[in-house]
Parts: C-alpha cells; structure tokens; sequence
C-alpha cells in the first residue's frame, strides 16, 4: 500500500512539472522552464532555434506569463548549427553549458562567466571561427571533444581548478594552438597535476598568466614550498628566470622539463650555516643542471662566499653549479666536505682548505675551471675520484704526507706538478690505485724539503 501512495505521489509531481513546463520566445530567444530540484526553483535554459544569428545576448533572467525566471543553462544543442552566429553573451546566471551546445555554429567570440560549473562534451565541437576562449576557474573539467575540430583556435585559457581533460578534447585544434594556464595561488600550483593533463591530450607549449592577465615570465616559488612535484612546470617555454628558496627538499626532475628559455636560477640565503647542509642546489642539478646564483639577505648575488665559523661540514651538492662564486673562505672547524660540494664553481680561481679538514666526497671540486692551484692539508689521507677532474686550468697540487689512495681520475689530465714531501709513499699509490699516472705523460713531481 506504502509503494502504491509513493508511485501516485510521485505521478502526480511528474505531472505537475509537464503542467508548468513550457516553451516560449523573448526577445529573440527561445527559452524553455524546468523544475531545478538543486535550488528548489523554476527556471529557465536556452534552447534551440534555427533563428539565431549575429550577437546573442542572454539575459540573467526572463518574465513569462507575469512569472521572472533565472536563465542558469544553455541546453544540449541549442546553438546546434547556428552558422550565422558570431557572439554570445552569457550571464552570470548562468551555470551550465550543456553537450553541443555550440556545435557546429559560427561563433567568432564569447566570454564565459566564472559561475559556469561544467562545460558539456562536444560543446564548442566543429565551431571553425572560434579563435580563443577563457576556461571559466569554476570549471573543473574539460570533456571530451569540447574543441574538437576548432582549427582556427589559437589561444585557450586554462584554469589551475582543471583536474581532467578527456579523450580529444582539442583533437585537430589549429597546429598555432597557444595554452595558457591562469595561476592563483603558485604554492598549491607546484604539486598541480595540470600541466601532465594538458601533455596527455594537448602537448603545446604553455604560458602562465597570473589573474590580472600579465604572464609569468619570472617565476618565484613561494617560501611556503618544500616540493616541486611532477611536471609542474612543463613546456612552460616562457619562463627565463626561477628563485626558489632553501626550504625546497624536492624537485622532480620533469618539473621544469622543456623550460627552454629558462637560464636562471636564483636561491636566497638567509643563513649559511643552514644552507651548508641543504638540498636545494642537488636537486635544482639533479632536474635542470644549469648554473645557481645565490643572493643575500638584501638580493645581492654573493660572489665571496665565507662560511661562518661553527659550520663542520658542506654537504653533498651544496654549492654545486654557483659559477658566480670567485673566491671561498672555508672555517677552521670545518672536517668534511660533500660529494660535488663545489662542483661546477667555474669562476672560482683558488680555494685554501683548513687543516681541520679530514674528509672530502668525490667529485668535490670536479669542472672548477677556474682553479690554478691546489693543496690538500695533512688530515686528508684519501683523494676521492674526480676530486679535481676537469680543472682545465690548474697546474699545480700539494699533497699531504698521509695519502694512502688516490681516487680514478682524481686529477685533470693537464700539465700538472704534484708537490710531495719527501719520504711520501705517493707515487707507489699513484701507479698502485685506481689513478694511473703512466697515462698522463706531462704529470710532474716535485719533492718539498
């Protein structure tokens, strides 16, 4: 009997909304009313008519039969082959566009409200005159076919609220085709997964505007930041400069793949001491490998770096690739030096290590072209692997009496004179260990008293 009562019940509501419903023209436009359960209102969508041509105006509401309704969705189809349109004004009523709504039609132009929550599939499909168009930010996902066969289109605007585009969503869009992505809020943006949705589907390049509509060309990872997640910034060609500050621990290493222009990275150093065990400049290496600046506290680059006294050790990459560098003072209280610590400090020409030192990582110094010459205090009794590889320009080396291992290609293969002290068994390691002397035929020794 209960279900009998709900089917009637139900019944008699489904009549009540054919009853209401109805179809009308104003001003041009073909309407039609439902029953919106979401706001429990009547209102009304644009529909179809063979009729439309030139510039539409939709407005936000509508007065039929001394009743006002709010006009809050385009329907299916209802612009469907309309060749003669150019423009549409959409209200910001207006919350939906549903599946073909513009379809084949002629539109040139048309400015989509940030009140639009969903954008059906197929909606601007075959609209040949369309050249550019603005994602609304409400807009979470791009269905599929949305710009299908859109081959004038040129430039789309791409929200950071973009979680899916679907299958061919800008399939045989124009070969010209320019993305731009809008960014709010850049904290949140370095681990958005936008940029692998729009490699997925679309793979052109990208710009990112900021709201007002400016691009990003020089782009500032804000302090709030510790990762730079997976792809982040792909294909974003227009970016020339990156700051990233000393609390990121993590870059992918797609984050910044295809960033053609960028050629600059800048890293504020608010505290040395800290920065000497960071990991920002191994992981900007380790994803973009291109030289770091380092600035103080006032945006001045540092070209003379001195390490604070107290500071024990410069770990692994902690320096890597700061060409700027000229000159390092290096404490006394210092006993271990990273992997690659100073690797690729091209504009370095000397550097004095302290006799606290009693360990230091390969590679360490490994591409200083700059460095003429170079010695090793008495606590360090093994020289790592390519500790100096690739130091075009130095000439000479002082070892120290304890070295019992020299690294494989731990010295460039210049004309080079080691400066030994008497009584060291070093040249039994050089022909002895992993270093082979006998293949670099200008090596010289010199005895020191």
């Amino acid at each position: 009997m209960k279900q009998l009562k709900l089917s009637c019940l139900l019944a008699l509501l489904l009549s009540a909304v054919s009853v209401n419903a109805s179809s009308f023209y104003a001003d041009g436009i073909n309407y039609n009313t439902f029953f919106n359960p979401d706001s429990n209102f009547w209102e009304a969508e644009v529909i179809y008519s063979k009729s439309y041509e030139g510039s539409i105006i939709i407005p936000d509401s509508v007065t039929y039969s001394g009743k006002t309704y709010k006009v809050t969705r385009i329907s299916s189809g209802a612009f469907k082959n309309c060749l003669g349109l150019t423009t549409v004004t959409v209200p910001t009523s207006v919350n939906k566009i549903e599946s073909a709504a513009f379809y084949n039609s002629g539109i040139t132009d048309i400015s989509l409200p940030n009140t639009i929550v969903s954008i059906g599939s197929s909606a601007f499909y075959d609209c040949d005159n369309l050249t550019e168009i603005a994602i609304p930010n409400s807009v979470t996902s791009i269905q599929a076919n949305t710009f299908y066969s859109c081959d004038r289109l040129v430039s789309v605007t791409i929200p950071e609220s973009i979680v899916s585009i679907e299958n061919k969503a800008f399939y045989l869009c124009s070969i010209g085709l320019e993305i731009n992505v809008t960014v709010s809020d850049m904290a949140s943006f370095c681990n958005n997964k936008i940029m692998k949705l729009i490699e997925k589907e679309v793979d052109k390049p990208v710009h990112l505007i900021r709201d007002e509509g400016s691009e990003i060309t020089e782009l500032i990872i804000p302090e709030s930041v510790d990762s730079i997640g997976y792809e982040a910034f792909y294909n974003c060609r227009w970016i020339t400069t990156l700051t990233v500050h000393d609390n990121v621990k993590n870059i992918d290493y797609t984050a910044f793949k295809q960033c053609y222009s960028l050629e600059t990275v800048f890293i504020p150093v608010p505290d040395l001491s800290f920065f000497c065990n960071n990991e920002v400049v191994g992981e900007i290496q380790n994803s973009l490998k291109m030289p770091v600046h380092l600035l103080d506290k006032t945006g001045t680059e540092i070209t003379e770096l001195i390490i604070p006294e107290g500071v024990t050790k410069i770990g692994t990459y902690a320096f890597c690739g700061c060409s700027a560098l000229t000159s390092v003072t290096l404490p006394n209280s210092l006993t271990d030096i990273g992997y690659a610590a100073f690797s690729g400090c091209s504009g370095l020409s000397s550097v004095t290590l302290p006799n606290s030192l009693t360990s230091i990582g390969s590679n360490a110094f490994q591409d200083c072209s700059g460095i003429t010459s170079f010695a090793l205090p008495n606590g360090i009794t093994e020289i790592p692997s390519k500790l100096l590889s690739g130091c075009i320009r130095l000439r000479t080396i002082v070892l120290g009496d304890n070295i019992t291992r020299i690294g494989y290609d731990a010295f460039p293969n210049n004309s080079l004179t080691l400066k030994v002290g008497k009584g060291t068994k070093v040249l039994l390691y050089l022909w002895n260990y992993d270093y082979d002397a006998k293949y670099n035929s200008s090596l010289k020794i010199q005895y020191m008293a």
